[in-house]
């Protein structure tokens, strides 16, 4: 596709009843209106969760390569398989300065209103992205505290750890829960804990 300025990207899928034609009428209704002229057409037939889409790949090396410069597409959900990867996406195409249009939601990062949507798009994705970070270091914080391992399972070397919580009535498969290791581990420890205190 060289040469290539404008391109479309249509997505269906076997279940969809959003057929690839009726996406390509709306957005050349859309192109024609705003005089943007022909475009190329990059279509999938897949479902949109599926990470593999041969023609969302290539439309991505041709503007890696300098080839596109606006992207059009029906709607949001025909190009992200997720908020996530749709936020992606768009500072993808920010980066490499290419315009972005959705027609359903009459949204165009080549005009202002369209750059100011983009920004709180992606200030929620940023946001989003340090609310779960922030959530991850607190899980850690409170599994540490509790003496859970965190990272790489150890080779348990304290005997006397099991000890205590055999001690406190826990059956040797929940202590093996708690300090995620197998039963056999608290098993061994336990006899060598024996051993020690020579009981």
């Amino acid at each position: 596709m060289t040469g290539t300025k404008v391109a479309v990207y249509v997505r269906v899928s076997t279940v969809d009843k959003q057929s690839t034609e009726s996406q390509r009428l709306a957005i050349e209704s859309y192109s024609t209106a705003r005089g943007l002229g022909s475009a190329a057409t990059y279509e999938d037939k897949i479902s949109g969760m599926k990470r593999n889409r041969p023609a969302l790949d290539k439309l991505i090396e041709d503007c890696k390569s300098g080839q596109v410069k606006t992207v059009i597409v029906f709607s949001f959900s025909r190009m992200g398989r997720s908020l996530k990867h749709l936020i992606e996406l768009l500072e993808f195409f920010n980066a490499h300065k290419i315009a972005f249009i959705s027609v359903s939601e009459q949204f165009d990062t080549s005009t202002s209103s369209g750059r100011v949507m983009f920004a709180i798009i992606s200030a929620l994705g940023q946001w989003e992205r340090e609310q779960i970070s922030e959530r991850t270091k607190a899980g850690l914080a409170v599994a540490k505290a509790a003496g859970k391992q965190i990272g790489a399972k150890k080779k348990y070397d304290n005997p006397e750890m099991f000890a205590e919580f055999r001690k406190k009535g826990l059956s040797i498969r929940t202590i093996a829960k708690v300090l995620k290791c197998s039963p056999a581990t608290v098993i061994k420890n336990l006899k060598q804990s024996v051993q020690l205190t020579g009981a």
